[in-house]
C-alpha cells in the first residue's frame, strides 16, 4: 500500500467504523456478504464468478453456479442513516474562524453567505480529512460464526478458483458505510492548512455535522473527490468484516520419500476450533505439489451479533464470542 494510503487507513481506526478506504469503492462491488481481498495498494478486489459478478453470500445463485455451498444464515439488518461531520485523523487540529470581520476572511471558492468557516491544519507529520455528503448509510449483516464455518467448508474451492487468495487472504464483508459523494485530503511530513465552509451555523468537533453541504477553497490543493455515477450506486468509505489468512505449513510428501538427514519440525496445531477461527486443510496446488495450510480468521471493523430474538432454536450454532 502507498505510504499515504497506509497512514490514512491506520489513522482512521480512531473512528469506530472499520477499514477506511483511501480510494472509496463502488457499492456495486463492495456490499455486506461480498467476498474479496485487498491489494498492496489497499484497493478492494471482489471475487468474480462465472457471470463476472461478485461472489455474494446473500445471493444463493451466486454461490451455486460457482461451486460453493449455500449460505443459510444471511440476516441483513435495517439500513441506518446518519449525518457526519468532518472525519479527521493524524495530527490535525480544527479551528473555527469568526466571521464578524466580514467577507475579507473568506477564501476564494467559499461563498460569503456560509454559516461557518473552519480551518484544519497540521504542522508536522501525517494529516487527513474526509468529507461525506449526508446521509451516510450503514448496511450490515448479523453474526460471525456462520461466516467462519462457510469459509472452512469452501476454502478448497475458493483457493482453486481464486488463487490470489493464497497470498492476500480472503475478506467477507459484513458492514459498509456509504455516501453519495466523498472528498478526501491527505498529506504527510509537511505544514498544511485547508479551509472548509459550511452552510450550517454550527459544526461540532467530532461526530455531529448538521450540514451535508460544504465548500473548499480554490487555493487548497490535494482534494480528491469520489461521486456515485449511477442511480443505484453509492461510494463505500468504511467497511468491516472477517479476514481469513492462509498460511502454508508444510509440503505433503509421497510416503516413499525419506529425509536424508536432520530433524523435521512439525507444526503445532491448536485443538479443534468449533467456531472455525482456525482450521487446517490441504491446498492442492497441483497433483505433484500439495501443501498443508493453517487458516485463521480475525474481525476487521465493526461486527454485530445476531439479535437474541433471531437465534431461537439456533443458540448453539450462532453463539460466538468476539475476540
Amino acid at each position: 500500500m502507498s505510504n499515504l494510503g497506509a497512514l490514512y487507513q491506520q489513522s482512521m481506526l480512531k473512528h469506530p467504523y472499520g477499514y477506511a478506504l483511501y480510494e472509496p469503492e463502488s457499492s456495486k462491488v463492495l456490499q455486506p456478504g461480498f467476498c474479496g481481498y485487498l491489494t498492496e495498494l489497499g484497493q478492494w478486489t471482489p471475487l468474480l464468478g462465472v457471470d463476472e459478478r461478485p461472489i455474494n453470500l446473500g445471493d444463493p445463485l451466486s454461490l451455486v453456479q460457482n461451486g460453493l455451498t449455500p449460505f443459510n444464515h444471511f440476516h441483513r439488518a435495517p439500513a441506518d442513516k446518519r449525518s457526519w461531520g468532518p472525519k479527521v485523523c493524524g495530527r490535525v487540529t480544527q479551528r473555527k474562524v469568526e466571521l464578524e470581520a466580514g467577507v475579507s476572511l473568506m477564501p476564494a471558492g467559499i461563498p460569503a453567505d456560509v454559516g461557518a468557516l473552519y480551518r484544519y491544519s497540521s504542522k508536522d507529520g501525517f494529516g487527513a480529512i474526509l468529507m461525506t455528503q449526508g446521509p451516510v448509510v450503514k448496511d450490515f449483516v448479523y453474526g460471525t460464526t456462520p461466516f467462519r464455518v462457510w469459509c472452512k467448508d469452501n476454502s478448497e474451492v475458493i483457493l482453486r478458483r481464486w488463487p490470489d487468495v493464497r497470498d492476500r487472504g480472503l475478506i467477507i464483508a459484513t458492514s459498509t458505510y456509504t455516501t453519495q459523494r466523498a472528498m478526501m485530503n491527505a498529506w504527510s511530513d509537511t505544514e498544511k492548512e485547508i479551509s472548509v465552509g459550511f452552510h450550517a451555523g454550527v459544526v461540532e468537533i467530532g461526530e455531529i455535522g448538521p450540514s451535508s453541504t460544504w465548500y473548499t477553497s480554490n487555493g487548497d490543493g490535494g482534494w480528491v473527490a469520489a461521486e456515485a455515477g449511477e442511480p443505484d450506486e453509492r461510494k463505500v468509505v468504511f467497511f468491516g468484516g472477517l479476514y481469513f489468512k492462509y498460511r502454508r505449513l508444510a509440503v505433503i510428501l509421497p510416503q516413499s520419500h525419506a529425509f536424508s538427514s536432520g530433524p523435521v519440525e512439525k507444526a503445532r496445531f491448536r485443538s479443534f476450533d468449533s467456531e472455525a477461527r482456525e482450521f487446517q486443510m490441504v491446498d492442492r496446488v497441483s497433483d505433484e505439489a500439495q501443501f498443508e495450510l493453517s487458516v485463521t480468521s480475525e474481525e476487521r471493523g465493526e461486527m454485530v451479533e445476531l439479535p437474541k430474538e433471531m437465534t431461537k432454536g439456533q443458540e448453539e450454532e450462532e453463539d460466538d464470542d468476539d475476540f
